[in-house]
């Protein structure tokens, strides 16, 4: 039997409890911590000049994140 994706779910499922336990711990606290959607965290993009940023915001972000969301 082949799996497909079983990396992707594992780490889903693992940073899924992750975020619950730190949120709970969190929330007791004063000050609660924040926590990206997002496990990848992209570099400073505004090094970069603008039409390269714009190419890399465009196409390879939002259309990524988009895809992904239609397929959910």
């Amino acid at each position: 039997k082949r799996l497909s994706r079983g990396i992707s779910h594992a780490s889903s499922a693992i940073m899924s409890l992750a975020r619950l336990q730190v949120s709970g711990d969190c929330a007791r606290e004063q000050f609660p911590l924040e926590m990206p959607i997002y496990t990848f965290q992209l570099p400073d993009l505004s090094v970069y000049s603008e039409d390269f940023r714009s190419f890399i915001e465009r196409d390879l972000i939002e259309q990524s994140t988009m895809v992904a969301l239609e397929q959910a």
